[in-house]
This record gives C-alpha cells, sequence and structure tokens, in this order.
C-alpha cells in the first residue's frame, strides 16, 4: 500500500500510521459551514429526509436543538447523521455534514 499526495508517494508498506495530533490539527482548522463541517440544521417538512442521505441546502436553514431556524441558509451538500422531531410537523432538525 502507498500513500500519494498530489502525484507523490509519501508512504508505503503494509499499512499507513496517521497520528491523533495530525488529525486534531486537521480537524481545528475546519470552519463553520466548510466542506468536512458539522451542523445542526432546521429543514423543510414538505421534503423527505432519510439517515445517510445527501440534500442540498435550498430547504434547509441554521439552527439549533430548540428547533429555532435562522433565515441565512448554509451553502453546499450536506449528509444526514442524525435527525430529530419536535414532537410537531414544523419543528425538525438534524445534525448534517457538508460533503460538497
Amino acid at each position: 500500500m502507498a500513500l500519494i499526495s498530489n502525484g507523490t508517494t509519501v508512504a508505503s508498506g503494509g499499512s499507513v500510521t496517521v497520528s491523533s495530533s495530525a488529525v486534531a490539527s486537521g480537524t481545528a482548522g475546519i470552519t463553520a459551514g466548510a466542506v468536512g463541517s458539522y451542523a445542526i440544521l432546521y429543514f423543510d417538512t414538505g421534503t423527505t429526509y432519510g439517515i445517510g442521505t445527501a440534500h442540498g441546502s435550498s430547504a434547509m436553514y441554521w439552527s439549533n436543538v430548540a428547533n429555532y431556524y435562522l433565515t441565512s441558509q448554509p451553502s453546499g451538500t450536506w449528509r444526514i447523521m442524525f435527525l430529530h422531531n419536535g414532537g410537531a410537523a414544523d419543528r425538525r432538525c438534524g445534525l448534517f455534514l457538508r460533503i460538497s
């Protein structure tokens, strides 16, 4: 197995080890709304969502765990990691991962 970055082999052999500090550093550099970030988003209940499915952000709004939402919307495509139904048809939010 080889680990290739930008066309250059940077490691080879049977396994590649990535340090926890490298993962933490990379994760810490992700900004809100960027690819790889997570967000709690409110979604339009007229749209069907399921765990693991990906959707454009046209029916999503920045939110919080109380199911309140802001008028601003994120950009990009998001994958649903967790769904919450607040008990009313108009109060749904979930944990989304931005994938593009």
